[in-house]
């Protein structure tokens, strides 16, 4: 079983799907918070199906709401970059080609820590946890509540970006982390 959701600037859609057949959906208009527009709506196509959540297999969120605000540069909040990917990324730091006024409006709160994987999944260099911890500090006293953690070719093994997610939430339990 699937549940799509896509968020738009006028009404949240959700849809239960077994295959393709739709077993149950709904229509909202969009919450001012939209993260609780989007449990509810899953909430609603749960409860009209009778199907538990323990049967869905995969969630997948479209929406419109991160792109109106990058475009229009309005309710963006500052965010603390933690990159796991030293030595190899050194040179290119994060958001170096992005335009000036919403880098700015992001913050430039980089932190480049030791770690990483190659393309075949070989370590470029162990996790430095302790560098980790020192990022999630320095955003917290900064006031930051919005953490980015980017592994390099994460996608070939995740773990460090868990670890340091585990790592981050001890220093800032209520952040809004992203792998």
């Amino acid at each position: 079983m699937r549940i799509g959701v896509d968020v738009g600037g006028t009404n949240t859609d959700a849809v239960l799907m077994r295959e393709r057949e739709v077993l149950a959906s709904c229509k909202a208009p969009t919450s001012a918070n939209v993260s609780d527009g989007i449990v509810a709506a899953i909430s609603t196509v749960l409860t009209n199906s009778g199907v538990g959540p323990e049967s869905v297999e995969h969630v997948m969120l479209g929406t419109t709401q991160f792109t109106n605000a990058f475009v229009e540069r309005k309710e963006l909040v500052e965010v603390a970059i933690i990159r796991l990917a030293l030595p190899a990324t050194r040179g290119l730091p994060p958001m170096v080609d992005w335009p000036e006024d919403i880098a700015q409006a992001l913050g430039r709160h980089h932190f480049l820590v030791r770690g990483g994987y190659n393309v075949d999944g070989r370590h470029i260099a162990e996790l430095d946890e302790e560098a980790v911890v020192q990022a999630a500090r320095a955003a917290r006293e900064a006031g930051i509540t919005a953490v980015a953690i980017s592994c390099v070719f994460s996608p070939v093994n995740g773990a460090m970006e868990e670890r340091a997610e585990a790592l981050v939430r001890s220093e800032m339990p209520d952040a809004n982390i992203t792998l």
